[in-house]
């Protein structure tokens, strides 16, 4: 156990917390490629992106990787061929289009975000 006894991030001793600080920063590149390559290969199989969350899942991860070995690559049409990222289809309707529309809405998303925040913190 690299920790021994230090159950909790708040009894840390400074030689822990650094230790702890380093394996996080090695961690992140793997966990950038993996996941990366997770979605990667779930958007070639056709299957929804959501299930990259089972990527962060100890044992299941290894079944749900046999399982994306083994699905065949999900057939394209010719123009979606060159396209890197699929069509927000479900969501299409809620993106503007238009510049005026885009400021607006990031205004919308800003002011309920900020307002969730401001109740948040009063509680």
């Amino acid at each position: 156990m690299p920790l021994g006894r230090a159950a909790r991030l708040n009894h840390l001793s400074d030689t822990e917390a650094k230790f702890l600080a380093t394996l996080l920063l090695v961690s992140i590149p793997f966990i950038w490629v993996g996941v990366a390559m997770t979605v990667k290969r779930l958007r070639d199989a056709g299957q929804p992106l959501w299930l990259v969350i089972l990527f962060f899942v100890p044992l299941i991860n290894l079944l749900f990787f046999l399982l994306l070995c083994a699905l065949p690559p999900h057939e394209r049409s010719q123009e979606l061929e060159g396209a890197p990222w699929p069509g927000p289809h479900g969501i299409d309707r809620f993106i503007p289009h238009s510049k005026i529309g885009s400021a607006a809405l990031s205004i919308v998303v800003a002011t309920v975000l900020g307002l969730g925040f401001v109740v948040m913190g009063t509680l």
